[in-house]
Order: structure tokens, then sequence, then C-alpha cells
């Protein structure tokens, strides 16, 4: 009845929060889980705390490895569900989320791949945003206009905003990470996941599901999206270049116009506004699920 979820957590030297990853994962009792571990040789005393779950565990290993794509293909070629994704060993999954993306994925077969609302975590764990309360008219209208901001396709990525697709929120099915080459580009140390949904997007739209699965956390100046910030970005901007040099002229053009185009309206731009149901047909936004 459950499709199998294969989620992989790759850590090293992280035991301040390697727990409450592992624990937010198994905790939601999910009953088709393949849970993968890769450590890259920790010696903070993260070992130990695996060790602890190890029953619960499809596979887990710790070893010096090339770094975070490398240890990430690793788990990949452990894993053998039908839905995949990835949680570093800092983020969590909220409560049902596993069961959320198995219903929508059943429910909906055309849908190859989908990501939640986001989210953030401080450095203890407290919620610094998320979806907000609907029922206000207030709010109902900042939630619509963040519907369209949360929408995505392959037009709106290549065009630049490829910095809010979560990684921890995203989920996808086993085919279409097959399609897209069945691997992780290890040339790129940081931006794995923006090279990866850069190929993903040519066979599939991305969907948006108006909840929040996961949480991604600010867990203080050694993080390396602080640290290597400016060489996080540039290899964004590497891995968009590798997909637009895939496009027709014509293509790209449109993508140089929208590019300046956001610059001049800034938010009424990306936030849908004034153009309402005409700004998601030009970009060609899929629907949001509901």
């Amino acid at each position: 009845m459950y499709p199998k979820i294969s989620i992989i957590t790759i850590n090293l030297n992280n035991a301040r929060f390697i727990e409450e990853t592992m624990q937010s994962v198994l905790n939601q009792n999910y009953p088709n889980l393949e849970y993968i571990i890769i450590d890259g040789g920790s010696t903070d005393g993260s070992i130990e705390i695996i060790k602890k779950y190890e029953s619960r565990l499809a596979y887990w290993c710790s070893e010096k490895d090339e770094g975070y794509g490398f240890a990430l293909q690793k788990g990949f070629r452990q894993a053998t569900g039908e839905i995949m994704a990835w949680l570093n060993s800092d983020d969590v999954y909220y409560p049902r989320s596993l069961f959320t993306v198995a219903e929508i994925f059943t429910n909906h077969p055309h849908v190859k791949w989908l990501t939640g609302f986001p989210s953030w975590l401080s450095e203890k764990g407290f919620r610094l945003g998320e979806m907000p309360n609907i029922e206000n008219s207030y709010w109902r209208l900042r939630y619509d206009l963040y519907l369209n901001y949360s929408r995505w396709s392959r037009i709106r990525y290549l065009g630049g905003d490829f910095r809010a697709i979560q990684q921890e929120s995203t989920f996808w099915r086993r085919e279409l990470w097959e399609k897209a080459g069945g691997c992780v580009n290890t040339n790129f140390k940081l931006a794995v996941d923006t090279e990866l949904w850069g190929r993903f997007f040519r066979y599939a739209p991305l969907y948006t599901v108006p909840c929040i699965l996961a949480g991604f956390r600010w867990s203080g100046e050694t993080q390396l999206t602080k640290v290597k910030r400016n060489e996080y970005l540039d290899e964004c901007l590497k891995a968009l270049e590798q997909e637009q040099s895939l496009l027709p002229i014509l293509n790209m053009t449109a993508l140089k116009l929208r590019f300046y185009s956001a610059q001049l309206f800034k938010v009424c731009y990306y936030f849908d506004l004034p153009m309402g149901f005409l700004y998601p047909w030009l970009l060609k936004l899929p629907p949001q699920l509901t």
C-alpha cells in the first residue's frame, strides 16, 4: 500500500544535530522506509549516535570520502526506493511528511517530483519561518502571493530563481532520477542540488505542495552555506549556464530579457502583481497540488 521511500543522510562531524535529524526520519513510523546514512569518517561522537539506531537503518557506513557529492552518490547507489530524497545531518522532517509525500505521488501519477513550502530553523531548533495562518484575510493575501512565488518551471529556474528550491523539502520518483542520469554530478562540490534540479527540469515540471515538509537549519558560523557562500553561488551559476547552453537561441534571449525585467520590477515581478494569471501562464508554472 505504501511506496518505498529511500532517504539518504550524509554526515561529517555533526554530532550536535545528527540524532535529531535521524529521529525526525525514523519517528515518522513510515512502514516502507529505507534509511541510509553515509558518514565521512567522523571523530566527534557521530558514530556512536548512528550505532544507537543501526537496527532501524537499511545501510550505513563510515569512511573517508572525496566530499559531499561523492558521499551522496555512495548513498544513492544503495537506494532501491520508488521515491527518493536526501536530508542533511542538521535538517529535519516534520511529522507525517513521508506519509504526505507518499499520498501525493500515489494520487497524482503524473507528478515526477515535488517540493514543499520553505521552512527554516534556528541553531537551537526554533522555527524561523513557515506558511502563514490563512484564516486571517491579511495572511490570506500573503499566502496567495507566496503560492505564486513558490511555484517553479524550467524557464523560471534557468532565469535565476534557483536559490529557494529547498533540497530537504524536495522528493522525486526513481524514474525521473534514472532519466536524468541516475547520479549526482560529483564535479560540483557544493551546488549538487542546483545542478540536479536543472537536469530534472529537462524531463518534468516541479510541483509545489502547499504544506511544510521539512526544515533547513541555520546551524552557526561553521555552516558551509555561510563559510563558502561565494563558492556555492559560483557553482549555482555554472550549473545554470550548463543548462542554458542546451536551449535554442530564442529561448536564451527570452531568459536574458526576463532577468533584466526582474531587476526592474522586483517584488511586483516575483509576486505575480499586477499581472494576475498572465505571469503563471508566461512562465508555464504548473498548478499547485492540493
